[in-house]
């Protein structure tokens, strides 16, 4: 017998969206309160880069997020035997990995995919990102 005041027992009168269907009075699940979302401005207090505009949520409980890599900076961002990349994931954590697909026409662009558990994930493309805008950067300074 759970004591009426207890915090995991349903509140007579909570709304049935706040749990998970079957699993409350089976499990004594309840749906966590979602977190609001307040975006702030690029320059009106935020220190944090804005969210990537391509996040997928995968089966696993993994996200995973693209960055388009333009063909000129592919070798650079690789590496010589993809060091460079494994350096990147060294970077962003264990549970991130790094790939990048084939370009869809030859000398095209390049998707990079970061993938992994979404805080790890999340470092991972930030990484990835920053690594192509100094590359891109770089290439624009020589051109």
């Amino acid at each position: 017998d759970a004591p009426s005041g207890d915090a995991t027992a349903p509140q007579a009168g909570a709304p049935a969206a706040s749990t998970l269907p079957g699993m409350t009075e089976q499990f004594g699940i309840e749906r966590p309160a979602p977190l609001p979302v307040t975006p702030t401005p690029p320059g009106k207090g935020s220190d944090l880069p804005p969210l990537p505009e391509l996040m997928v949520q995968l089966g696993t409980g993994n996200v995973m997020f693209e960055v388009e890599g333009p063909p000129e900076i592919m070798s650079s961002f690789i590496g010589k035997k993809g060091q460079a990349i494994n350096d990147l994931q060294a970077k962003a954590g264990s549970a991130c990995h790094i790939q990048i697909l084939p370009a869809r026409i030859p000398g095209g662009a390049q998707k990079i995919q970061v993938t992994g558990s979404h805080g790890n994930a999340l470092a991972g493309f930030m990484i990835v990102k920053a690594r192509v805008n100094e590359l891109r950067s770089d290439r624009q300074k020589l051109d």
